[in-house]
């Protein structure tokens, strides 16, 4: 969800190896379609149901994410390998990449809820569960942080298999997957088992899927990629269309779309370069992670100091509005990323990651901003 995955082997001239640019850019539109959401629903309070409704369809992100996140795991992990890089290695970058970042933003939610906002009223076991994103914790003082905890379970479950072979590993955790969500259907679960066996975690496996066949198929068929996305983006409106998301089982209705989507945007990037503006585009990937982190914090200080009072706003002006108070966000995501988060990763990968990994590795995977 968070690395930019690298093409994994060096090219004959032994330049570094290049982005998947199509993953970034897709990185960056699941980011902004959830700041979007967030933003309009801020403003309209939801008193506007039909437009609540549609723009409801910008928490799909979400489950791109989710796909997103099974690709680049599998490509960074195994690339074209037959072997995958070391246990410790992958659970160092995974480290490194989540947490850190996630641990500033939690001091800032804390900061501004404490001084202009409701406050915590979380026990010391809630607080250390929000700050180790356990399941039922992890959204206590970020509210999006729910989807982390499925995040790390899919890490967790994937350095057991890194042993593996890349297809042996892949069936077995698509069973294991499978076998804990049809479980799961059949018996209910508290926390954490809820999210163990919930079938949101086979948007992972869709995406690691992906992942393994991105390196070993080569598609040189754009129209074969424009198909695949422009279907998942059609079964995005039809389903909303005729089915209410609100109740529908959001995995089939929202989860096979995002699988669609992504897989078209890679065959379209395998059958030749991106159009220029998707090229630069691109780039706004790299920041989505600290986007999806700090949107709410940026839209309630927005309400807070001086915008509170148009609260809510019709229908036309909330619409515009969010979209203007996205873009803000997204530059602020932006400049956040690269004067914090682009230099922490870089020392803690130099210190943490390349210091404490073991040497062996069977895919070259490293490239800022991972």
């Amino acid at each position: 969800m968070f690395e930019t995955p690298e093409i994994q082997k060096l090219g004959a001239n032994g330049k570094a190896p290049a982005a998947v640019l199509s993953i970034q850019f897709l990185r960056f539109v699941a980011a902004f379609a959830v700041v979007l959401f967030h933003s309009q629903l801020a403003l309209s309070r939801g008193v506007h149901e039909t437009l609540a409704y549609w723009f409801a369809i910008g928490a799909a992100g979400v489950h791109v994410f989710f796909c997103i996140s099974g690709f680049v795991i599998m490509h960074t992990s195994y690339g074209s390998g037959t072997r995958g890089i070391s246990t410790r290695r992958f659970l160092l970058k995974r480290f490194v990449r989540i947490f850190p970042i996630y641990w500033i933003c939690c001091l800032l939610y804390v900061v501004f809820q404490q001084n202009w906002g409701t406050g915590y009223d979380l026990t010391t076991r809630e607080w250390i569960g929000a700050l180790l994103l356990f399941p039922g914790n992890s959204a206590a003082i970020i509210g999006p942080g729910w989807t982390l905890s499925f995040e790390l379970y899919f890490y967790l479950s994937f350095a057991l298999i890194l042993w593996l072979a890349p297809l042996a590993a892949l069936c077995l955790l698509t069973s294991v997957f499978t076998a804990s969500v049809l479980i799961g259907f059949i018996v209910p679960f508290d926390q954490p088992l809820r999210t163990m066996t919930d079938a949101l975690i086979l948007e992972f496996i869709a995406g690691a899927w992906l992942g393994y066949i991105y390196v070993r198929w080569r598609n040189r068929s754009r129209a074969l990629g424009i198909a695949l996305a422009a279907s998942g983006v059609a079964l995005f409106i039809v389903g909303s269309l005729f089915i209410d998301h609100r109740t529908a089982p959001l995995t089939l209705l929202w989860g096979a779309p995002s699988i669609l989507l992504v897989a078209g945007f890679l065959a379209i990037e395998q059958a030749g370069p991106l159009p220029p503006f998707l090229q630069r585009a691109s780039h706004l990937g790299d920041s989505s992670y600290v986007l999806y982190l700090i949107h709410i914090l940026c839209i309630s200080m927005a309400l807070n100091f001086g915008m509170k009072w148009l609260v809510p706003m019709d229908a036309l002006p909330s619409v515009l509005v969010a979209l203007v108070m996205a873009i803000i966000i997204t530059g602020v995501a932006a400049l956040f990323f690269a004067r914090i988060e682009k230099p922490m990763l870089r020392w803690l990968r130099r210190n943490v990651v390349e210091r404490y990994s073991s040497s062996r590795t069977s895919v070259q995977v490293e490239k800022a901003p991972a």
